[in-house]
């Protein structure tokens, strides 16, 4: 059984200081010889994926290839290059302006964020206290879904 909760956008980011050396990009094809920092758990092979009128796949070169999210954002942060990333990983970084959100008219469509379980007959308590809190968010409008 799976119930959705919300969604999630994936997004390409940079620290200001790369921007200023390198230009930001105006399309996903200025991305094709850049340096990337490629967080595995969300680019597994060394493309981007990125909307427009053509959904597009961009290959990538990565300074940095890791499966730790920490990993990758701190080699963004640190000017490393370029990286994309769910938008919640990054959002108090962007909003602090230690990184700059780039390419948003070519961002893919969102993804949904589901709550994974066994069976309705088997719902524990703590989860069928959480499908409530939901319920209560999506009745007072807090979660947009």
């Amino acid at each position: 059984m799976a119930k959705r909760i919300g969604e999630t956008c994936r997004i390409l980011c940079a620290a200001p200081a790369l921007i200023e050396q390198v230009d930001a990009p105006n399309t996903p094809a200025d991305l094709a010889n850049a340096a990337a920092v490629l967080f595995s758990g969300l680019a597994p092979t060394n493309e981007w994926l990125f909307a427009g009128k053509v959904p597009t796949r961009v290959p990538v070169t990565p300074r940095l290839r890791t499966n730790q999210i920490d990993v990758a954002i701190d080699a963004c942060l640190a000017g490393l290059g370029f990286g994309q990333f769910l938008c919640y990983q990054v959002e108090a970084l962007i909003a602090a302006g230690q990184l700059e959100r780039l390419l948003t008219d070519y961002e893919p469509p969102a993804l949904p964020i589901h709550i994974v379980y066994p069976s309705a007959r088997l719902l524990s308590a703590n989860l069928r206290a959480l499908f409530e809190m939901f319920e209560m968010f999506e009745r007072l409008e807090m979660f947009d879904k």
